[in-house]
């Protein structure tokens, strides 16, 4: 048996298996966005589809995404927040992919509509995955930080 890809402790059968499958549903938000990262995984473009909501369905690019589905070799998720109430959630989350020699960082806040007891995703928003600086700012005519002597415009800021 498959460890789930999207990195929960369980294994595929026990996990995003059966909500892919039609077999279950996703009973939060976050249950449903590690099924539809597994489908990404697994290039179950059709699963995808059918996760969107219905209102939204008609702005879903299948040949989109099988093409981002197959070129990419995925390298794991991570959910930084998630969230529900009885009819709405979000999810905050991560996922790192590789195309060719590229690796990239996707992070998204998608929200999330249940409909007849089912939860859908409704609509994501890309986010910033940018780092806070965690020192004191340097001026631009400050010398640079890194001891070259340089001002830190000719220098590091430059690079």
């Amino acid at each position: 048996m498959d460890q789930c890809p999207c990195q929960s402790t369980l294994l595929f059968d026990e996990c995003c298996g059966p909500i892919i499958d039609e077999l279950g549903k996703a009973k939060t938000p976050e249950t449903l966005m590690r099924a539809r990262y597994t489908a990404y995984v697994r290039s179950d473009i059709d699963f995808i589809c059918k996760s969107h909501h219905p209102e939204k369905r008609d702005e879903f690019n299948k040949e989109e995404a099988q093409s981002w589905s197959k070129d990419s070799e995925w390298l794991g998720l991570n959910i930084l927040e998630s969230s529900e109430n009885e009819d709405e959630g979000e999810v905050l989350f991560e996922c790192s992919y590789q195309i060719g020699n590229e690796e990239h960082l996707h992070r998204e806040r998608s929200s999330f509509k249940k409909q007849d007891g089912l939860w859908y995703f409704f609509d994501g928003n890309l986010e910033s995955s940018q780092k806070k600086r965690m020192g004191p700012k340097v001026g631009r005519n400050e010398p640079c930080p890194c001891g070259s002597g340089k001002k830190y415009k000719k220098c590091c800021l430059m690079k």
